[in-house]
């Protein structure tokens, strides 16, 4: 017998598999979406000098928490450079931390 969980981890797992992410629709208040948008673009606003002052250099440490510029970060599974202007966060306390 399968619970509710259980179909729900499934699905979960096969999105993950097929998309290589998760969706959520509608369970999310719009405003805490609205508050997290607006700190992203304020995190990615900081000048270059600060992003300078959080580098994190992916080829020593690729699971590093700090800025990576364009196509410094890569795909852990396939290696392929990422293209984007990354932040990579965690739990530790980075230089931003004030």
């Amino acid at each position: 017998m399968h619970t509710v969980s259980d179909v729900y981890s499934k699905e979960l797992l096969d999105d993950l598999k097929d998309l290589g992410c998760f969706i959520f629709e509608n369970c999310i208040e719009q405003n805490l979406v609205d508050d997290v948008h607006q700190s992203l673009i304020k995190l990615f606003s900081v000048s270059q000098d600060i992003k300078d002052e959080c580098f994190v250099d992916k080829k020593d440490d690729p699971l590093g928490i700090g800025f990576s510029p364009f196509g410094v970060a890569k795909a852990l599974d396939t290696g392929i450079e990422n293209l984007l202007e990354t932040w990579d966060i965690g739990p530790k306390k980075n230089k931003l931390a004030r």
